[in-house]
């Protein structure tokens, strides 16, 4: 069972104690310094409901924080706007709200704040991706000015893991402002207030002083978007920046002779190939889909592209990582011929045209990967027409509106939970889908209102086995993010879901 599966089980009967403090160890006296931070992809919006793009809510959580948060380091869900939370029966959760605690406009942070901020994820017209955590909301109903109560259609065990990712908003503030107002300046409880955002190029964020928690060490945090590989990695070479994500793999031996630290993180997010089911199409084939897996060459993939970063998927989309990892299954393995002989099966012995779309600068080496991929399929007999897209067009039109043909290359990262990631991504009608498979979402669904964790893993592990054999997409690898850091700066760490804590750095 994964770690923060036990914490979360043990919190069911005994609520959390009171908060030990989100990012790092106390910090004493007045913060100082600007910290710099350059990022591969910048924020689409500052509105962290809106959002589930890491990037975005690195920013956004520094100003909404979320009622609870998961500490990777010990993979257990700790206090932050909620002092504690306990399970009242299978479709209740009670929370009970810190006191004390304003935005930074002076409303005060209470109940009916948390009614309202879980409420607006739900509504239709914000269209937001975070209604894939409220899809099993009933009621958010205030129990008392610092009690909440959240009650959901079906089991739901891993509620508050969802609420990790929800930060909170102010009512009268966007009451007063509207939505598009918030996701360009908004306010919030956080450590951080925002200064300054020029879209496409920067986020500047200065010291929250009322603060309800410990002061940050940084005054200032800069959050660049810098998306060329070398102009980020020289930024930080001159001093321009002390973070940078997403350092290129061949650059690690310079930065490191030169007294860089490098910080590799094995992270939750899994790439793959996603193949649009919900259209007409060659890829409706099964047959089709499983042949393309045999024709990649995985662990090629990691040695000669990724320089060895990376960890080959098991014929699954979640890594070893996630709550829900069947160990049973294996990845598919290397074997043109058998692809050969799948496709003529299925009816493409003579080939044909695929077209294969994706984001090639979002992910590491994203341009790279799809090239490799075209020509591995090509080896089959199977064509394709490369289309790459920006990110933010990407996520709105291919994702969002499901507007591509036959096939898409991208990768997920979620919380360490199988509910969570299927859900969102495989399971039928889901926000991130493609899938049309009602086995596999029935499967799922026993799985995710399972409160029994040993039963539940069963059932994922069930839906994990129909997964590899409809192949709904193919299955490449768990993917390995590298950040270069200043010898000015202590205290980071990032998290393996890519998230990026700054509560606790400090430059020297």
């Amino acid at each position: 069972m994964a770690r923060w599966r036990q914490g979360l089980t043990c919190a069911v009967t005994l609520a959390l104690a009171v908060a030990l403090g989100m990012w790092a160890a106390p910090t004493s006296g007045q913060p100082a310094g600007e910290l710099v931070v350059a990022e591969a992809v910048t924020q689409e919006t500052l509105d962290g409901q809106r959002s589930t793009v890491q990037t975005t809510l690195n920013v956004t959580f520094l100003i909404n924080e979320p009622l609870v948060w998961l500490d990777y380091s010990d993979r257990q869900i700790k206090p932050l706007l909620a002092t504690s939370y306990s399970l009242v029966n299978n479709t209740t959760w009670e929370f009970k709200v810190r006191r004390g605690v304003k935005f930074t406009n002076g409303e005060e942070m209470d109940a009916s704040t948390v009614k309202f901020s879980l409420d607006r994820i739900r509504r239709p017209e914000l269209r937001t991706p975070l209604a894939i955590y409220a899809r099993v909301f009933r009621d958010i109903q205030v129990v008392d000015k610092y009690t909440v109560r959240v009650l959901t259609t079906i089991p739901a065990p891993v509620l508050p893991l969802y609420l990790t990712r929800v930060g909170m908003v102010p009512p009268r503030y966007l009451q007063e402002r509207g939505d598009d107002e918030f996701a360009r300046n908004p306010i919030g409880t956080g450590p951080y207030r925002l200064e300054r955002w020029v879209r496409g190029e920067r986020v500047i964020l200065t010291v929250n002083d009322s603060y309800w928690d410990r002061r940050p060490t940084a005054s200032r945090v800069v959050w660049r978007y810098i998306p060329e590989n070398s102009t980020r990695t020289a930024a930080l070479g001159s001093g321009e920046v002390h973070v940078a994500a997403t350092v290129p793999y061949n650059e690690v031996p310079n930065l490191r002779q030169r007294g860089f630290t490098i910080t590799p993180v094995d992270t939750t997010r899994t790439m793959f190939v996603q193949f649009q089911l919900t259209k007409d199409g060659p890829v409706k084939n099964k047959k089709l889909r499983q042949a393309l897996n045999y024709a990649t060459d995985k662990d090629g993939i990691i040695k000669t592209v990724l320089d060895g970063y990376g960890k080959r998927l098991d014929g699954q989309v979640l890594s070893k990582d996630y709550y829900g990892y069947h160990d049973g299954l294996k990845a598919y393995p290397y074997d043109p011929n058998r692809a050969k002989q799948l496709l003529a099966e299925a009816g493409y012995g003579s080939g044909l045209t695929l077209n294969f779309t994706g984001p090639p600068e979002r992910y590491v080496r994203g341009k790279e990967i799809m090239q490799v991929l075209a020509a591995m399929f090509e080896r089959v007999g199977v064509k394709t027409n490369l289309i790459y897209l920006e990110f933010g067009r990407f996520v709105a039109s291919t994702l969002l509106q499901k507007d591509f043909k036959d096939m898409t290359f991208w990768g997920a990262a979620t919380v360490p939970d199988a509910d969570v990631y299927l859900g969102a991504v495989l399971a039928k009608g889901a926000v991130y889908s493609m899938n049309d498979s009602d086995a596999f979402t029935e499967a799922y669904q026993r799985a995710a209102r399972t409160m029994d964790p040993q039963r539940r893993l069963e059932l994922y592990r069930k839906a994990a086995e129909i997964a590899h054999d409809e192949a709904p997409v193919i299955f490449l690898h768990a993917q390995t993010n590298v950040f270069g850091v200043s010898p000015k700066v202590v205290g980071f760490k990032p998290d393996a879901d890519e998230g990026i804590r700054v509560h606790g750095v400090r430059l020297r």
